[in-house]
């Protein structure tokens, strides 16, 4: 029994303390996250797919200095499921990049395995039509003007030679004959 204030006298009361949890919603955690795919590198930049984990409302992408040190520094932060260009990288340097998924709340999610990319294209691998510079009895001195290698070094070249004048082609060096 207790003594309510503004009563004559004991009166029963009965409390009843109820506590009520709104809810916020479920909150599935992040997944974890999913390695960047390359799509194509350049000259200081790499061009990456970043998928999305289940969960995620944006993703991150993290990124090494390209000396082969953990990958710490933030190097995408947004969508996901988008084509990320990750720039600002030397030239033929091997970098190891992660990514994750942060949810709506901000928290994060596990990083995905180490990948590692090289910030270098792939040279333009367009025919040029040689100069004819000397032309002996059993050989030719020919040249051209050196193609835009994209950011990677060009280790050789294939010649081929048209001889018939009817189309069809003939290897005459593959980088290795001389």
């Amino acid at each position: 029994m207790a003594w309510l204030p503004g009563l004559a006298g004991p009166a029963p009361v009965l409390l009843l303390v109820l506590a009520l949890q709104l809810p916020r919603g479920i909150v599935a955690p992040v997944a974890g996250g999913i390695a960047p795919q390359r799509v194509d590198s350049g000259v200081g930049y790499v061009t990456l797919f970043v998928p999305m984990p289940a969960a995620a409302a944006e993703c991150e992408v993290f990124r090494d200095t390209g000396v082969g040190d953990e990958p710490k520094q933030l190097a995408y932060r947004g969508p996901c499921d988008v084509n990320a260009k990750i720039s600002g990288l030397v030239v033929d340097r091997n970098y190891q990049l992660q990514a994750r998924g942060v949810d709506a709340f901000g928290v994060a999610g596990e990083l995905s395995e180490i990948v590692n990319y090289i910030s270098a294209g792939v040279p333009d691998w367009q025919g040029f039509v040689p100069t004819l510079d000397k032309v002996g009895s059993s050989d030719i001195l020919i040249s051209w003007p050196t193609p835009a290698n994209g950011g990677s070094p060009i280790l050789g070249y294939h010649v081929d030679l048209e001889a018939n004048g009817d189309g069809s082609w003939e290897r005459i060096y593959d980088g290795t004959n001389r």
